[in-house]
């Protein structure tokens, strides 16, 4: 994925790297998430991750990709495959969980914004459970979040589920891949 500007100023375009995420980095992870947090118009568009949801994720052997523009800690995105329980959780239940994988999240510094990466990083994302024979993508968005909505919206999701969960309302939208 590439960035072409950084705290609204062009730049010369050039390429994130990647890595998976440890558990050396959680407590990194839930630092980001709040300064990141506090840049947000609408607070609850995003339900904080401690330490130990992050850990919980690692030990599924789900996957959490750390994002890094040179040495500078760009942002994260999460991907859960496989889990009955959490399409329990989403209200989505008559989706085959084996077949099934969740975007959990996108999160990236706002110097970052607006260089479209949660829109490159969709495309690829669903690579992984493409190579693994799953049959569809699921995530949650708050409808304020105009932004990740049309994204989502505009790579081919479509609404199932409009309900209040903790935090407020939100959008869960499906693809089948």
């Amino acid at each position: 994925m590439f960035i072409t500007k950084v705290n609204k100023i062009s730049i010369e375009k050039r390429e994130l790297t990647e890595r998976d995420c440890t558990s050396g980095d959680l407590e990194m992870l839930v630092a980001f998430q709040k300064r990141v947090r506090d840049c947000m118009k609408i607070r609850n568009n995003w339900r904080l991750f401690f330490a130990k949801d992050f850990a919980e994720i690692l030990k599924k052997n789900d996957s959490i990709k750390l994002y890094y523009d040179g040495d500078t800690f760009v942002g994260f995105s999460i991907l859960e495959v496989n889990h009955q329980r959490d399409l329990k959780k989403h209200r989505v239940e008559d989706l085959p969980g084996e077949q099934t994988a969740i975007v959990a999240g996108f999160m990236f510094a706002p110097e970052y914004w607006g260089n479209k990466l949660q829109q490159q990083l969709l495309c690829d994302m669903e690579e992984t459970p493409r190579a693994k024979g799953l049959r569809y993508m699921l995530t949650m968005v708050a409808p304020s979040n105009k932004y990740s909505y049309d994204n989502f919206v505009n790579a081919k999701y479509r609404t199932i589920v409009d309900d209040m969960f903790i935090g407020g309302r939100r959008l869960i939208l499906a693809k089948v891949l």
